[in-house]
């Protein structure tokens, strides 16, 4: 049965700002994803805690089990910050980020992350023994959205909770980034008591990681416009593609090295959207067995847009090959027992990803593949 408490996204009015993502401090959603919110742990959300919904910019966000008569506030200024409302202080999360445009040719990419990974396991553990929360990811830039997103103005650059730890942007011609994108572009380089360093030492990371960590910057959101060499790497990269085909991209999100690629085609209810390693049994391709759909429900009173959504969701998994087949439930006591407040809503492994709302087919697989489907 599922928990009766955590958040639901309408994909339909979502902007994918990432608002809810970064400010809820239970874990609630992937941060792997951002800014695409999905929910991985729902049992983690607080129980009547409106706190992502008060600060979603669009609406976009309902509540399993929500009988409160609480509305979103759909696109009205929210002044307070603060995503959660039982008062939990968030100074004490740090989310640390490496932003990086290549794993695989980039020198200055790959010897930086190598260094921060050794960084951050010497002081993870004083870090939570001070009592911190401490969550570390890796993100590859791929596109000019994605640069937009993330507020991304030079590669590699480290972040401390959404600010840069090196406060100056100094940068020189890199030739394995120009072997990328066929064009002559510039990544960055960190100055140092009066030196340049391509890779910047262990003791400079560990040095301006603390220090954001212990000061109080002000807040980073200003406006962002996309430089005009990043501009240049992704319209070269992007021309090269067209040419040549995809790169396939390493996409790291945890510790230690590269992995090992695998040239094997997808064959598994993802249709190649993640990527593709040496499956262990019984796992989907993407290698990791969470994401593996083993049940897809569509709840309902038995109306025609109940229906509807019914078929809709049929059609999708037909056109995504999806092994399994739907089940329609009306029967309103199995209905209420998932918390459902509001019909049709679908459930993706027993847990409600939609509800309220007919998505139409093209909709229910852009919902999936959210989820990591």
């Amino acid at each position: 049965m599922a928990k009766k408490w955590y958040p639901v996204i309408d994909i339909l009015e979502c902007i994918e700002c990432g608002t809810c993502v970064s400010k809820c401090s239970h874990g609630v959603y992937d941060k792997n994803k951002a800014p695409v919110p999905v929910v991985i742990n729902p049992d983690a959300c607080i129980d009547h805690c409106h706190g992502c919904g008060n600060i979603c910019p669009k609406g976009a966000i309902a509540y399993v089990g929500d009988d409160t008569g609480w509305k979103p506030f759909q696109g009205k200024d929210q002044k307070d910050s603060t995503a959660c409302c039982c008062g939990e202080a968030s100074t004490k999360k740090i989310d640390i980020e490496y932003l990086y445009l290549d794993l695989k040719t980039c020198d200055r990419c790959i010897g930086t992350v190598d260094v921060l990974d050794e960084v951050i396991t010497i002081l993870l553990p004083a870090l939570e023994m001070a009592g911190y929360k401490v969550e570390y990811r890796k993100i590859e830039i791929e596109t000019e959205e994605m640069a937009r997103q993330h507020h991304f103005l030079s590669s590699p650059t480290i972040q401390v909770n959404g600010r840069d730890i090196f406060q100056t942007i100094v940068e020189t011609n890199c030739a394995c980034c120009g072997e990328i994108c066929g064009t002559d572009v510039d990544c960055r380089v960190f100055e140092h008591d009066g030196q340049k360093y391509e890779v910047p030492t262990k003791e400079m990371i560990a040095d301006a990681i603390l220090r954001s960590i212990y000061s109080s910057a002000s807040c980073c959101c200003g406006e962002y416009k996309l430089p005009d060499n990043l501009k240049r790497f992704f319209e070269g990269k992007g021309k090269l593609e067209e040419k040549y085909g995809r790169r396939t991209n390493m996409g790291l999100f945890s510790f230690g090295k590269k992995k090992e690629e695998n040239a094997k085609a997808p064959t598994c209810c993802c249709n190649g959207n993640t990527e593709v390693y040496e499956a262990s049994s019984g796992a989907c391709c993407c290698g990791d067995s969470t994401c593996r759909v083993s049940s897809v429900k569509v709840l309902g009173a038995g109306c025609k847009s109940c229906h509807e959504q019914y078929e809709y969701v049929k059609t999708a998994m037909k056109a995504m090959n999806m092994p399994i087949e739907a089940e329609y439930i009306t029967d309103m006591e199995k209905v209420m027992a998932y918390g459902a407040m509001n019909m049709p809503a679908i459930v993706v492994n027993e847990k409600i990803v939609s509800m309220g709302k007919v998505l139409k087919a093209a909709d229910v697989e852009k919902l999936f593949h959210r989820l990591g489907v």
